[in-house]
């Protein structure tokens, strides 16, 4: 089992401290994590080309987790929310990540580790993008909470568990599914 834990808070800060606790647990459970530091994003430039290419022309971390992706199980986004909104650096990173490698993402798993206040309406604004790309939301019952990690490796786990059962069985296909219309009309 391998997930991608993309962290998007300051360093040292609650978020940090979190996604790091995150990445212990899922290591102590056997996960195979790739714990990716996220800086400054640009945002989507309007090209078109990753259309055709299925990778941003922008070479940063949005390209460095699309690769990342396409031999794991999960996906977990790390962010601090502020007035219960997604900073702009996040949902330009979900937004290009969409665009370009929606087809990596499909029936993977995605959930969020979130501090702030009213982290509910982040987590879905994040998500609408990833329910796009048929990814498997786990919604946690308590978005913020440090202790919640513990509680909530279990059923993380199992979740990751059932994914990777899935694919070893055949129900899921395990290499990117490229549709063949396209999805959204331009």
């Amino acid at each position: 089992m391998k997930t991608v834990l993309l962290d998007f808070g300051r360093n040292n800060s609650i978020c940090d401290l979190k996604m790091k606790e995150m990445k212990q647990v899922l290591e102590e459970a056997g996960v195979q994590c790739v714990f990716v530091k996220i800086g400054e994003v640009k945002g989507c430039t309007g090209c078109g080309k990753c259309w055709k290419k299925r990778r941003c022309v922008i070479e940063d971390e949005v390209n460095l987790c699309a690769d990342a992706m396409h031999d794991s199980d999960g996906l977990i986004l790390g962010f601090e929310s502020y007035y219960g909104r997604c900073e702009e650096d996040v949902m330009r990173f979900v937004k290009r990540l969409f665009h370009s490698a929606s087809d990596v993402l499909d029936h993977k798993l995605f959930s969020c580790v979130i501090e702030g206040r009213r982290t509910e309406s982040a987590f879905f604004e994040a998500g609408q993008y990833m329910m796009e790309s048929h990814m498997c939301l786990y919604v946690p019952d308590e978005f913020g909470k440090a202790e919640k990690i513990k509680s909530r490796r279990g059923e993380l786990i199992l979740l990751l568990r059932c994914h990777e059962r899935a694919v070893q069985d055949g129900i899921l296909r395990k290499d990117p599914y490229v549709c063949p219309f396209e999805r959204f009309v331009r």
